[in-house]
């Protein structure tokens, strides 16, 4: 916390070197007491005078005008300070008052300076003239009308900064084109554009050009900018050329328009492959149909930026080179609110996130009542469908079947109410070119959609192939002679060796379902059964784990022994 934030020392040397002692209400005793406790609180107040570190955050936010001035007095010799200069809006049009224009000439010698409020503009003519050797991160925000012309923003950005890697700007209309972007870019690493008035957000093309000419660029954030940008494959979007970020490391979109955010997608150009995309969508109360026409062209652009470059082939005259194994990645779809589906996508062996895809929909459209447990799923051998409840989040399947198509995956793991039902679609990514992964996790409810994924064959909806661009192929990598039957080729999580289930249920029969499941599914389709499963946290008996480790089709049986129920409370 700021020394500003606290009691000021001087209050309190004076209240305990006058007040207190020269009280006449206190005896001579009482006041002898009190003098040594004096003496220490003068010199605490002299050590914060001459510690000049405790005086470099200066805000107009917190701070008095009086307490800034103490402040600017002694921090003479403070290097690398932190302005802060917030003006509300019923002071924007009155004069700029004296300690802020003392605060702001202070901006040579800052580390970090934060402009915020309406009249920005106003209030950078008291910069100093010199370059801003020092600094380091700039900020400039103002939530109402655009109070930073570009022109002005221009002025600001002609001094020299040397050393700047961060600037965060809301509502702020910067010179797009100029050329002090060129000497701003070298050292610019961290840059965040947000809530940019429709009617003032800049074109593709200057956009464009202005990211561009950041080749430093590793962190990029964009909110409410990319409204402007035309759908992908438009004559207009045809034209939008590439942006080239070669450092790109982290790019954060928060927007409400999927067109303009494939479009963006599309045309950003990087080199590594570790980056790390962050995409945050919030639907608009559309239909069931709209809303995954939506969602699928969303995965479907991030899918197409996450994908690897393609393995050089190797040489026919040098037959032993082999290319590297790609590297796999672990899946995991939650639902983290009642309104919040959340994708992430790591890599296996070092645990970096690459994606993050949020998608927030609309409470009162979204289903998310309990299925009915109490119906068992339908036996292996039955070819009766689950029964299934119609509800508007069948768009959340189609996430894993269009990412599949990014990396290779290794493992994949479901914590949602949203696939409780019977949607056997939503594993069918296993089936895609990609290949499936082995390691298959499914908490609570979500185990129910897993079963029936295992008992029912996978027709895709009529409707998903339409919506995926041409490379998404969801038929799989085989030719009909390999394949067989196109039910046996759709089969679901056919590589799967490893299966975790947590704070599952066993009650009504699930283990028993379950377990046959497995091996019906391994005799009829040649399939293998898994290794192992392991139990965490489940609702089962000693007797339910004891009938899964005697089912052929399953090799070890991991139980943590936690939520034990009793044989006679458990469904046989």
């Amino acid at each position: 916390m700021s020394i500003a934030q606290t009691l000021p020392v001087e209050i309190l040397a004076a209240v305990f070197e006058y007040a207190l002692i020269r009280d006449a209400k206190l005896t001579a005793s009482s006041a002898s007491l009190l003098r040594p406790l004096s003496h220490v609180c003068s010199q605490w107040y002299w050590a914060a005078q001459a510690y000049s570190a405790l005086w470099r955050d200066i805000s107009t936010r917190a701070d008095s005008p009086a307490w800034v001035d103490a402040s600017l007095a002694r921090s003479r010799t403070a290097r690398n300070l932190q302005l802060d200069v917030s003006v509300d809006r019923v002071s924007a049009s009155a004069p700029v008052p004296t300690h802020v224009a003392r605060i702001l000439a202070e901006a040579g010698r800052a580390r970090c300076l934060s402009l915020s409020g309406p009249a920005l503009a106003s209030r950078l003519r008291y910069l100093p003239q010199g370059p801003l050797s020092r600094l380091t991160k700039l900020v400039l925000t103002t939530h109402l009308e655009p109070s930073l012309e570009p022109e002005d923003a221009e002025t600001l950005f002609k001094h020299e900064m040397p050393r700047l890697k961060c600037l965060d700007t809301v509502n702020c209309l910067l010179p797009w084109a100029s050329t002090c972007w060129a000497e701003i870019g070298k050292t610019l690493s961290k840059l965040s554009l947000g809530s940019i008035a429709p009617a003032s957000r800049p074109s593709p093309r200057e956009l464009h050009s202005f990211l561009s000419s950041l080749p430093a660029l590793e962190n990029l954030r964009l909110h409410d900018v990319l409204a402007i940008y035309p759908p992908a494959g438009s004559p207009s979007g045809a034209a939008v050329p590439e942006i080239t970020l070669p450092r790109l490391e982290f790019l954060i979109i928060n927007e409400s328009s999927v067109p303009s955010t494939a479009a963006f997608l599309s045309a950003v150009v990087r080199e590594r492959s570790d980056c790390c995309l962050n995409i945050t969508f919030e639907t608009r109360r559309p239909s069931s149909m709209t809303l995954l026409m939506h969602v699928t062209a969303l995965a479907a652009a991030a899918s197409s930026f996450l994908r690897l470059p393609a393995s050089p082939a190797t040489p026919e005259a040098s037959p032993a080179v082999s290319s590297p194994p790609r590297e796999k990645h672990n899946m995991k779809l939650c639902e983290t609110s009642e309104r919040s589906i959340r994708l992430d996508l790591r890599s296996a062996t070092s645990g970096v996130a690459l994606c993050s895809l949020q998608i927030l929909t609309d409470a009162a459209n979204s289903s998310s009542g309990m299925a009915p447990y109490a119906l068992p799923p339908s036996p292996p051998s039955s070819t009766t469908p689950l029964p299934a409840t119609e509800d508007d989040n069948d768009w959340v399947a189609a996430l894993p079947l269009v990412f599949s198509h990014a990396r290779p995956m290794h493992s994949f793991e479901v914590d949602s109410l949203a696939f409780q039902h019977a949607r056997p679609w939503l594993w069918s990514f296993a089936a895609a070119r990609a290949s499936p992964p082995a390691h298959v996790a499914a908490h609570g409810p979500a185990a129910l959609g897993l079963l029936a994924a295992l008992v029912l064959p996978l027709p895709l909806p009529s409707e998903l192939p339409l919506l995926l661009p041409p490379e998404f192929d969801v038929a799989p990598n085989a030719s009909a002679n390999e394949r067989g039957t196109e039910n046996e080729a759709r089969l679901a999580l056919h590589a799967m060796t490893h299966l975790t289930l947590r704070d599952v249920d066993f009650a009504e029969g699930f283990g028993v379902a379950l377990a046959s499941t497995l091996e019906a599914r391994a005799a009829s389709h040649g399939v293998a059964g898994v290794q192992s499963i392991r139990l965490e946290q489940c609702a089962i008996s000693e007797a339910q784990v004891d009938a899964l480790r005697s089912c052929p089709a399953i090799g070890i049986v991991e139980w943590d022994g936690l939520c034990t129920v009793e044989t006679s409370s458990a469904s046989a």
